[in-house]
């Protein structure tokens, strides 16, 4: 293997607004930086940048030495670091690390990785394998950190603790792993094969190469031979005679094999490697951000559902949360989803296959599902609710009727006895120095009152 590209892409969400996000990156250990993107049109090479520009979406830094120092890195960006893994031993370099913020409250650490002795493919993909397991495997890193002149120390060093207190100053949280530490990274690579694409057993050689590392796997898997063939595989392009570019979910790869032609192979050592951790590597972030933004999205929306409450409170603020992640949608669709990104035709030709491997319209299919679906149980909620203060409003007027009428019943005997007895007739003249006839008409007009409303007690019952 004549030389390679490898980067491990560490993708976190975090729930602070952007600018405030932004704001709480640690100056003194990441400095403002600008992504390497030749041949895109202007206004994606500028959807990451510092400057204010009305459809800037994220922001970029670059460790810096102090950073490193911090981290537990070597300051010197061509150390080499040692991992010993269950499945070897290797030698490697962490030449850069970035980090990339987005207003969609995703963003990644991408590390960029040089081996030393990655002589051979074989040993290249073991090796990005054993190092994208960021935390597991057995994995133990140490390098010999340098005190003085004459003194050194063995220093241990983790991905994962290194990324997890990166993203600390802005609250930030892990898609994979436990949340708060990752488990696995992303595998961005490419390689350049040293064998001619004309030799017997090339192209079988370099299929197999491509499809080890774009899914990051070990010697040891055996995969069927349809998963390793290019005719057969959707997800596999090539733009030129000697280059295929791969991707899956585990990961991107780009193998390239030499054309005996001085001029092309020269190429292809210098300058396509130089687009390759450059335009691909960000046309992959961005890509990769359309992916995880439409996850954590997705994330909230299952979360709104069980928000749901019995009050109509609650359900105002479901309403209004679902207007919010509505918005927030609407936003990531005009701001975000871009589907023409170069005038390049290899590069575009990449672009969508990243995204159609990413599943990115997919997602927001989903999405879209999802808040229809969040609509339709808010209504039936709401419905559910409205007919349950139906049932209490009359409740409520039933057992004021109640009230009423045992009022009535108490006083209207009354008030028909007193009417009576204040006629000025002969008959209640004559006995009007006695209280039995008082007593008597009382006890008849409370009777017939109980039996009357004792009547109507039932009919209403049976009804």
């Amino acid at each position: 293997m004549k030389a390679h590209v490898a980067a491990l892409v560490i993708p976190f969400h975090y729930d602070m607004p952007f600018p405030d996000a932004a704001e709480a990156v640690n100056a003194d250990r990441f400095e403002k930086a600008e992504p390497a993107a030749d041949r895109c049109f202007e206004h994606i090479r500028t959807l990451v940048a510092h400057a204010s520009e009305p459809h800037t979406i994220g922001r970029m830094w670059k460790m810096t030495q102090r950073g490193r120092h911090a981290y537990g890195l070597p300051n010197n960006h061509r150390s080499t670091l040692t991992c010993n893994s269950k499945a070897g031993t290797w030698t490697f370099a962490v030449t850069n690390v970035e980090l990339y913020l987005f207003e969609t409250g995703t963003g990644f650490l991408v590390h960029h990785i040089e081996f030393s002795g990655a002589a051979d493919a074989r040993s290249f993909t073991e090796g990005l394998y054993a190092l994208k397991k960021i935390a597991g495997y057995g994995n133990t890193i140490r390098y010999e950190r340098r005190l003085s002149k004459t003194e050194a120390e063995m220093q241990s060093f983790s991905f994962a603790a290194a990324a997890s207190e990166a993203v600390e100053p802005f609250a930030g949280r892990f898609f994979d792993g436990n949340g708060s530490t990752p488990a696995e990274a992303i595998v961005f690579s490419g390689a350049l094969l040293d064998v001619n694409t004309k030799e017997a057993g090339a192209e079988e050689f370099a299929a197999d190469v491509l499809f080890r590392l774009r899914r990051a796997y070990r010697e040891a898997y055996k995969p069927v031979s349809a998963h390793r063939s290019e005719e057969r595989d959707e997800f596999v392009i090539r733009p030129f005679e000697n280059s295929r570019f791969g991707v899956s979910l585990e990961g991107m790869a780009n193998v390239v094999t030499r054309t005996g032609d001085p001029e092309t192979d020269a190429f292809f050592e210098g300058a396509y490697f130089h687009q390759l951790k450059g335009t691909y590597l960000y046309l992959y972030i961005l890509a990769l951000h359309q992916k995880y933004a439409l996850v954590r999205l997705s994330k909230l929306a299952a979360g709104l559902q069980g928000e749901l409450g019995g009050s109509r409170g609650s359900l105002r603020a479901q309403s209004d949360a679902i207007d919010a992640l509505k918005q927030s949608c609407i936003r990531f669709m005009l701001r975000s989803s871009y589907h023409q990104v170069t005038y390049n035709t290899h590069h575009s030709d990449v672009y969508e296959l990243i995204r159609r491997r990413l599943r990115i319209e997919e997602l927001m299919l989903e999405i879209n599902e999802s808040l229809h679906a969040l609509a339709a149980l808010t209504a039936i909620v709401e419905q559910a609710l409205e007919r349950k203060e139906e049932a209490a409003k009359r409740e409520r007027e039933e057992a004021f009727h109640r009230k009423i009428t045992w009022i009535t019943a108490l006083f209207l005997p009354l008030t028909v006895v007193c009417g009576l007895f204040g006629m000025e007739l002969d008959l209640i003249q004559k006995a009007s120095g006695s209280v039995w006839p008082f007593l008597v008409v009382s006890l008849v007009a409370y009777s017939l009152t109980y039996l009357l409303f004792r009547v109507r007690f039932r009919a209403g019952t049976d009804a």
